[in-house]
C-alpha cells in the first residue's frame, strides 16, 4: 500500500514538473571590451527548452554599473512556444567615462514561468566587459615613444 501511494506521488511529482517552464539564454559571446564613457552591447538566443508555453515576464542582473534592459524587452516576446527561441541584443552594460580600465563581471537572468504573473529564474548568464583604453591613447603614447627616440638619437648625433 505504502509502495503504491510512492508510485503515485512520483507520477504527480513528474507530471507537475515536466510541463514546466524550462528556458535556455546563451550569449553570443560572454565577454565584450568597451572604452569607459561607452557600452557594451551583449547579443544572444533565448530557446524555450521545455514542453509547455514559457512566459518571460521579465529579467534581473548584477552588474558594478548601470544596465540597458530595455533591448531585452523588444528582442523577446512575452511568450515562447516549446522549441521556440528568439535571438538579438539583450542588454547593454555601460562603462561610466570615471571607471578604472579592468574586468567588471556580472550576471543576466530571464524571470518567468507557466503563467504571466510567475517571476521564477528560468536561466543565468555570467558575462564581463574589460574596460580598455580608447585606440586614440594607443595613438598617442606610440607617438611620444617615437619622438622620444628621435630626439635621443638626434642628441647622439649632435655632440
Amino acid at each position: 500500500m505504502v509502495r503504491l501511494g510512492l508510485i503515485a506521488a512520483c507520477v504527480l511529482l513528474a507530471a507537475a514538473t515536466g510541463g514546466a517552464a524550462t528556458v535556455s539564454l546563451d550569449l553570443d559571446s560572454s565577454l565584450l571590451f568597451a572604452v569607459p564613457g561607452q557600452s557594451a552591447t551583449f547579443t544572444g538566443v533565448v530557446t524555450n527548452t521545455g514542453a509547455a508555453i514559457a512566459f518571460l515576464n521579465g529579467d534581473s542582473f548584477v552588474f558594478p554599473y548601470p544596465i540597458d534592459d530595455s533591448p531585452f524587452f523588444v528582442t523577446v516576446p512575452p511568450t515562447l512556444a516549446p522549441g521556440a527561441s528568439a535571438s538579438g541584443p539583450l542588454f547593454s552594460a555601460l562603462i561610466p567615462a570615471s571607471a578604472p580600465l579592468g574586468l567588471y563581471v556580472g550576471s543576466f537572468s530571464i524571470l518567468g514561468g507557466d503563467d504571466a504573473g510567475a517571476a521564477a529564474v528560468l536561466d543565468t548568464a555570467t558575462f564581463a566587459v574589460q574596460a580598455i583604453p580608447e585606440p586614440g591613447t594607443f595613438a598617442m603614447f606610440g607617438a611620444a615613444v617615437v619622438l622620444a627616440g628621435w630626439r635621443l638619437r638626434r642628441g647622439r648625433t649632435g655632440s
